[in-house]
């Protein structure tokens, strides 16, 4: 700063004004460069505790919906299951619980999700006139408080639900479980 150089005695009050303006200088630049250097750990910790609140809330929705597309999984199958059982009577006048009639190589048969077994599909009993098909509950499945599902031959659908980790089983959420 050239104006602030003391060239005669007759400068000393710019001499003081100079030291005043290097000194704000200083540490207005030691500020800005605070500023620059990061996250403080309490502005860190805030941002944790609001992802792991929003996981918290996230998870158990999302998981209940893997859950529920799983169920549905095993209805599509259960129901094609049910076609066959009717394509099979329609030909030879009876129910039949053999897999290879119904176009299957072994009974239970594997409802895969992801790969893994999630439901498994059954003939549970079959007679000349009447059957029953049944979707079981496999691995991680285990945990639906919706249980197992069958099928009848006049198309009656029922669930055999059980008490999950989750909430407690009451008739309506047993009746919306397979839909």
């Amino acid at each position: 700063m050239k104006h602030c150089k003391v060239l005669s005695e007759q400068a000393l009050v710019r001499r003081d004004y100079c030291r005043t303006k290097t000194s704000k200088a200083g540490r207005a630049g030691l500020r800005g460069q605070a500023t620059l250097r990061g996250f403080s750990l309490i502005e860190l910790m805030i941002t944790v505790a609001i992802v792991a609140l929003l996981a918290a809330i996230a998870l158990p929705s999302y998981t209940n919906s893997v859950r529920k597309a799983k169920r549905m999984d095993a209805k599509i199958a259960l129901l094609d299951m049910a076609s066959r059982q009717e394509r099979f009577f329609s030909t030879n006048n009876t129910y039949t619980s053999s897999a290879a009639n119904l176009g299957y190589t072994t009974l239970p048969a594997s409802v895969p999700g992801s790969g893994t077994t999630t439901y498994e599909i059954s003939v549970s009993s079959a007679t000349a006139g009447a059957y029953i098909l049944l979707a079981t509950p496999e691995g991680d499945q285990l945990k639906d408080s919706c249980g197992s599902y069958t099928i009848t031959q006049v198309g009656k659908q029922t669930n055999n639900a059980v008490s999950g980790a989750f909430l407690p089983l009451t008739d309506a959420l047993s009746a919306d479980c397979w839909r």
